[in-house]
C-alpha cells in the first residue's frame, strides 16, 4: 500500500496527547501513515494495539534541546520505513505540540515541492551551522548550501529524500553523528558539550562569549537545517510550509486563529502551532470537539 503522506514524530511527553494527536492526523488527514520515535525510556500501553496506520521505530534515542537529536530521531524513522519499505508520496516531520484543524492538506501540496522562507544570514542557527566543521565537510561532499527551515509544515517528495538518506556521504556523516547517541563516552561529551552551549547562549548578551568550535555542533537546532539543506530546498520570501506558526507573538495562537486556519482564511494553511500537549489543554480539547 503506498500511502499520501507519511508523518514523522518524535514522541517525548505523554501517551495520552500522543493519543490525541494520533486521532488528530486520522481525522484530517486520511490515508496517511505515522511513524514515531520514542524518547528513549517513554512508556506506552495503549496505542500499539490500537492503531493500524502508526508504527513505532524500534531504535530509541534520547532527545533534548538543541543537540542534533531531532535529526538522530526523524533520520533513525525514515531509515526504519526503508527498512520495512514503506511507500508514500510525501514525508513530514510533525511536531508533537502541532494539531491540524483543516482537511485537504494532500491536495494541496500534490505536485509540489516545498519551498523554504528564505532565512537572514544572520539568524543565530544559520551562523552556528556554518561553523560546525562535520557539517562543512558534508556540504563540500554533495556540493550543498545550508538552508534553514522550521520543520512543521514542511514536506518532502518521498522517493527524493529516501534517495538523499542512502547517499554515502550523508550515511557516514549520521552514522558518525548517531555514536553521540549510542556509545557512552560520546553521551556524556555531548551532554556537557550542549549545557556549556547552552550556559553561553544564556550569558553571550552580557560577556560575548563565543562557543567553542569542539562543542558547537551541539548548540543549534540541527534538525531546522538538516532536511531542507540535503534536499536543497529552493527559499522565497514567501514560503509553502502548511503550518500556521504566529512568530510575531511568541508562538501563542487562540481560537480566533484556530477558526481562520479551519476557514481557509490562511492560505495554504492546515494545521497550528503551539498546542500545549497537556491533554486537558483548552485548545486541545476546541480542535477536539469543535473543528470537524
Amino acid at each position: 500500500m503506498k500511502y499520501d503522506i507519511i508523518f514523522s514524530v518524535a514522541a517525548h511527553e505523554s501517551e495520552e496527547s500522543l493519543i490525541d494527536l494520533i486521532e488528530n492526523v486520522r481525522k484530517f488527514v486520511p490515508n496517511s501513515l505515522i511513524v514515531i520515535h520514542l524518547k528513549k525510556g517513554f512508556k506506552i500501553r495503549k496505542i500499539k494495539e490500537t492503531y493500524k496506520n502508526v508504527y513505532f521505530n524500534p531504535n530509541t534515542y534520547d532527545t533534548g534541546y538543541l543537540d542534533q537529536s531531532l535529526t538522530i530521531a526523524h533520520s533513525s524513522n525514515i531509515y526504519y520505513l526503508i527498512e520495512k519499505n514503506i511507500d508514500a508520496d510525501y514525508f513530514a516531520i510533525l511536531g508533537s505540540n502541532e494539531l491540524f484543524v483543516r482537511k485537504g492538506l494532500y491536495e494541496y501540496i500534490k505536485d509540489k515541492y516545498f519551498i523554504a522562507y528564505q532565512t537572514d544570514e544572520k539568524d543565530y542557527h544559520i551562523q552556528v551551522a556554518k561553523k560546525d566543521k562535520h557539517l562543512n565537510t558534508l556540504l563540500t561532499k554533495i556540493d550543498g548550501k545550508i538552508i534553514k527551515s522550521p520543520p512543521e509544515g514542511t514536506f518532502y517528495k518521498f522517493a527524493i529524500l529516501k534517495e538523499k538518506l542512502r547517499n554515502p556521504y550523508i550515511e557516514e556523516y549520521l552514522n558518525e553523528l548517531t555514536c553521540y547517541f549510542t556509545s557512552k563516552n560520546k553521551i556524556t561529551f555531548r551532554k556537557i558539550s550542549n549545557k556549556i552551549a547552552r550556559l553561553i547562549l544564556h550569558i553571550t548578551p552580557k560577556l560575548k562569549i563565543t562557543i567553542p568550535s569542539n562543542i558547537i555542533r551541539f548548540s543549534y537546532a540541527s534538525e531546522e537545517i538538516f532536511f531542507p539543506t540535503i534536499m536543497q530546498s529552493p527559499t522565497s520570501i514567501r514560503d509553502n510550509s502548511y503550518c500556521y506558526i504566529k512568530w510575531h507573538d511568541n508562538l501563542n495562537i487562540d481560537i480566533d486563529d484556530i477558526v481562520n486556519v479551519n476557514n481557509g482564511v490562511h492560505v495554504g494553511k492546515y494545521s497550528v502551532k503551539r498546542i500545549e500537549r497537556n491533554i486537558l489543554d483548552p485548545k486541545r480539547i476546541w480542535i477536539k470537539n469543535e473543528i470537524n
